[in-house]
């Protein structure tokens, strides 16, 4: 495959933007197999399969969530991957960015959750508006997005601690 390497920094939404569908997950799942006791049905393979689709659909969209990637590679480029059956990449060159934003995210900024705004070019030269929410480790993307990708990307958290 050519084009860009996606060798660099990566970062994704932060992990509790999946609490909501998790919940009301678990809470059709909980209704089901409720009502089908109270309404003395045998709760049996028909209603466990009924409690597991909303389950399913909740591990669906975890799976979407950790695919979802934006890579900063070292040649100043920005890389967005998502989609799990039909994977789709789409390429930002970060040396175009201007009109850069970001926000600490309300009540979970301490957590360097925040959303980042700003426009760029991308593969095919056109600018475009980005804006992302609910982003994990915003500030450093913001940091890459306004020094527009010439920062060196920085080793994952794990190799940072083994390095001591």
């Amino acid at each position: 495959m050519n084009g860009p390497s996606v060798a660099g920094e990566t970062f994704r939404r932060v992990w509790f933007t999946q609490v909501p569908e998790w919940t009301l997950a678990g809470g059709v799942a909980m209704a089901v197999v409720w009502a089908a006791d109270h309404l003395n049905a045998p709760v049996g393979g028909t209603v466990l399969g009924l409690a597991a689709l909303p389950l399913a659909w909740g591990a669906w969209r975890a799976l979407r969530w950790f695919y979802h990637t934006w890579t900063a590679t070292a040649d100043g480029l920005l890389i967005e991957r998502e989609g799990l059956l039909r994977r789709t990449r789409r390429v930002i060159h970060l040396r175009s960015a201007h009109q850069v934003s970001a926000e600490a995210a309300f009540l979970v900024g301490w957590l360097d959750v925040g959303h980042i705004a700003f426009q760029a070019a991308d593969d095919e030269g056109q600018t475009q508006a980005f804006y992302w929410t609910w982003m994990d480790r915003y500030s450093r993307l913001y940091e890459i997005i306004r020094a527009r990708g010439s920062l060196p990307p920085e080793p994952p958290a794990w190799r940072r601690l083994l390095a001591g």
